[in-house]
């Protein structure tokens, strides 16, 4: 059977410190770098809110008006 983690040719216990250093260094950068993109990730995450929002404002508008001019 095969691994999922194919990143990791050892088992944890059998890697050499210099191995351990490099695999938490890795684990760190990736850690920083989604710290430094979350703010902008968030920002872009309530402006697609936000178009929605106002899409969906708009479009009720369009149909409340469309059944008021309707109904007379």
């Amino acid at each position: 059977m095969r691994s999922k983690f194919k990143y990791r040719q050892k088992p944890l216990h059998q890697l050499t410190p210099d191995e351990l250093r490099v695999q938490a260094e890795a684990r760190f950068r990736k850690t920083e770098q989604q710290k430094a993109d979350a703010p902008l990730a968030m920002r872009e995450y309530r402006e697609a809110e936000q178009v929605l929002r106002d899409r969906t404002a708009r479009l009720r508008a369009e149909r409340l008006a469309r059944e008021t001019s309707g109904k007379q």
